[in-house]
Parts: structure tokens; C-alpha cells; sequence
């Protein structure tokens, strides 16, 4: 009777494939910090691609926000927590007069719809000044059969470069043969964003990312690693 999805980004097109099947999928947003309901789309008004709309008890706005109105999304109302337990330095990273930054970059629509673009500490702002999303160029790699999973970044906030862990069929074959596919599939997939999104560089890992519980790539192990052709 309900499909309820959240934790993680839910790409469109998945989102769209139910609805096509009569299995519409109710998608929200929110955090633990948040007790942990933010926004929610509402049952049989639900909008493709979006959070849904903020609910009552909730206050949000955005900061710092880019040409597009993308910026980092602050919340608050009564089930917004008090801190964190005795760890006053973490909780005045997080909560100023009483609104709690989230961390996510997003925006709003003209219906009050609200969309989660990124992290804030995942954005890339390149040397024109634009704002690059990692998660964005990721969703439109993991379409493809080929990838199972992928990590984007930059090192000089110029050049996009994507460590992919090839799908599990394709891990068996030669190394070579691993490398002309994604490539190909690279190629293929970078003609679908816009010239500053495109990925310059990618290498291929055949080990699993180490994930969260709530199966998000554990980003952490980029600050010291150490890439080689």
C-alpha cells in the first residue's frame, strides 16, 4: 500500500519506474538531529525527484546560495535537538540561534517543493566559481550497468576524477578489457553533463567501498590517498 524511501539519494529514474507500475514511492527528507522527520512529499501529490514539502512544525532556509538558489539547508522547529551529549564544540559546529545546519546543499521550487543537490563538504567550486556536485555526476554514472558502485571528487577543484568499482560480471574479465569499457562508458556518460561536470580522470578499484549503516560510501579515505595509473 506504501513505499516510503529516505537515507539516501533515490535516483529518478527508479522513482519513475515504480510510479509506471502503479507503485508510487513516497520519498522524504530528514536526519537524526531533526527527531528526524524534515520534509515529506504528501500521498498522491508527490513530485518526482523532490524531498516533498516541509512539515509544519519545521522552519527552513538556505544559505549561502549559488546562481541556481543550491545552497546549505538549515532547519528548525520543536524537534530539533537540544546538542550533542556533553560535546558542546560539536554542537556549536551544528546549531547557531537555533537553527541546525544540516550539511545539505539544496534547494526549493516555486511549490515548495524541496531537493537535495549534496553535501556541503563534498562540493566542489571550481576556478570559474560554479558549484559541482559529486553526488550528481555519481547518480548519472551509477545508471549504468557497468558500474556498481562510484566515488567522484576533485583534488585541485579543476579536474573531476571518479575511482569506479566495476559491476561484479564485469570484474571476472581481463583488467584491459575492464579499463576500455569504462572508458567507453566515461565517454559515453560525460557527453550527458554540462563541459565543467565532466570527468577528466578515472581509475578503477576491484575492492568494495567501506560503507556506513545506511550504505553510503565512507568518503574519509580521500584526504590521503594516493592515485596511480
Amino acid at each position: 500500500k506504501l513505499l516510503l524511501s529516505g537515507g539516501a539519494a533515490l535516483s529518478p529514474s527508479i522513482e519513475k519506474f515504480f510510479n509506471r507500475i502503479g507503485m508510487p514511492v513516497t520519498q522524504g527528507y530528514g536526519l537524526s538531529e531533526a527527531s528526524p522527520l524534515v520534509s515529506v512529499n504528501i500521498l498522491g501529490k508527490e513530485k518526482i525527484g523532490s524531498v516533498g514539502k516541509v512539515i509544519d512544525s519545521c522552519k527552513i532556509k538556505i544559505i549561502n546560495a549559488n546562481s541556481l538558489g543550491h545552497g546549505t539547508i538549515l532547519v528548525k522547529g520543536p524537534n530539533v535537538f537540544l546538542g550533542y551529549y556533553k560535546n558542546k564544540e560539536a554542537t556549536d559546529d551544528v546549531l547557531q540561534y537555533g537553527w541546525l545546519n544540516t550539511g545539505d546543499i539544496g534547494y526549493i521550487d516555486k511549490e515548495g517543493f524541496l531537493y537535495i543537490t549534496g553535501r556541503d563538504k563534498f562540493v566542489i567550486v571550481n576556478k570559474g566559481g560554479k558549484n559541482i556536485y559529486p553526488e550528481e555526476i555519481e547518480e548519472f554514472f551509477s545508471s549504468s550497468t557497468h558500474v556498481k558502485d562510484i566515488v567522484v571528487f576533485s583534488k585541485d577543484d579543476e579536474n573531476i576524477i571518479a575511482i569506479i568499482l566495476p559491476d561484479d560480471e564485469l570484474i571476472s574479465r581481463d583488467i584491459n578489457e575492464i579499463k576500455k569499457i569504462i572508458n567507453e562508458e566515461c565517454q559515453r556518460i560525460n557527453k550527458k553533463l554540462e563541459a565543467y561536470k565532466r570527468v577528466n580522470k578515472f581509475y578503477i578499484t576491484l575492492e568494495e567501498f567501506e560503507k556506513t549503516s545506511t550504505q553510503k560510501i565512507k568518503r574519509s579515505f580521500l584526504k590521503n590517498i594516493n592515485l596511480r595509473d
